[in-house]
């Protein structure tokens, strides 16, 4: 949930590439990493073809095209660590809060795509395998400082003082997106340094269109302090919708956290779980708690569209513009995505 005057600068920047005309405002400039922003009200389509920051031979990152398996949503409310009987996870167990249980493997060989970003040169990109959208003034690149698994993760710093920031790594289309059933499973490992003030972010986004309809949609999970799911609806004239759920859970900061989702475009319906345990009060059936705008004909439906753009990272909005930012320190690690719910990982004796 943002204010009206940060939410629509932030939308205005953040879904210009998908050339949405009448969000006449500008709070910031998106581009690739190696590409200058463009000084305009709206950004162009985004392009990222560089292949800088390459994998090195063997690259960590892989997609897979076969089908994906769905769950019924009862078993995925059980709580819990979801067992994992292709792969066991190796070495000592650690104390950071992810609950203990028969864990899922780092990187699983099964998925539909996995990602530990071993593969890539430490301060380079992971081009080819995933785009960068990246605000100017800020970084996304491979870092050491702290890793899950191996010795090597993805580090997102935005810099104090900014309404709005972007920092993004994404897979757009073929061969992962759309997914079977459209219903879209996640785990990453996030660490986030500190809470960088009064704002409202993203970590994970989901878009597309709405089918028939053709209006683009996203499905968004991130926090303001607390965790936080967003639905934002948009149609050629602007935004539509801009809806909420908020967790009474906050945030952990300085350690290793566990952030699974599902996005079930088939049913309109978001889960989440945290350290293996459900979310619960940020589960959306249909529609959330409320809305800071809501003008579709849906009437407050978080209708999904058929999600074909994934973007993991950070992006926030300021709630006012007299705000405090400070700045930003991400680093996330071992993503998969599935069609069915991943689990998650034990530390290992690499673990910082």
């Amino acid at each position: 949930m943002r204010t009206t005057r940060a939410r629509l600068g932030g939308l205005c920047v953040a879904l210009a590439v998908s050339a949405v005309p009448g969000l006449g405002c500008k709070t910031g400039t998106v581009a690739d990493e190696e590409t200058p922003a463009p000084d305009e009200e709206t950004l162009p389509p985004h392009e990222d073809t560089a292949p800088e920051g390459s994998p090195t031979d063997g690259g960590s990152s892989r997609t897979q095209t076969d089908g994906a398996v769905t769950r019924a949503a009862a078993d995925l409310d059980a709580g819990g660590p979801v067992a994992d009987t292709r792969v066991a996870a190796d070495g000592p167990k650690k104390d950071t809060g992810i609950a203990s249980g028969t864990p899922s493997p780092p990187c699983v060989t099964s998925a539909l795509a996995c990602e530990d970003f071993e593969g890539y040169a430490t301060g380079g990109t992971p081009k080819p395998n995933w785009r960068l959208s990246v605000t100017a003034g800020s970084r996304a690149n491979i870092d050491e400082t702290h890793a899950f698994s191996g010795a090597k993760s993805m580090h997102f710093f935005h810099p104090e003082g900014a309404v709005y920031r972007e920092g993004y790594i994404r897979k757009e289309g073929a061969p992962l997106l759309p997914v079977a059933g459209n219903n879209l499973f996640g785990r990453m490992m996030v660490w986030l340094a500190a809470i960088p003030g009064h704002v409202h972010w993203s970590n994970v986004q989901a878009k597309g269109r709405i089918p028939v309809v053709g209006q683009e949609a996203q499905y968004n999970f991130g926090g303001s302090i607390q965790y936080m799911a967003n639905y934002a609806r948009l149609s050629s004239s602007g935004l539509l919708d801009d809806c909420y759920t908020s967790s009474k859970s906050q945030i952990p900061v300085k350690r290793w956290v566990c952030m699974e989702w599902q996005f079930d475009g088939s049913r309109d319906e978001l889960r989440f779980w945290i350290d293996g345990q459900p979310l619960a009060d940020a589960t959306v059936i249909k529609s959330g708690t409320g809305c800071v705008k809501r003008t579709s004909v849906d009437n407050g439906l978080w209708r999904a569209p058929i999600f074909t753009t994934l973007s993991l990272g950070w992006e926030h909005f300021i709630y006012s513009p007299t705000d405090k930012v400070g700045s930003t320190d991400l680093w996330l690690d071992d993503v998969v995505v599935d069609g069915t719910r991943i689990g998650c990982p034990q530390p290992t004796a690499s673990t910082h």
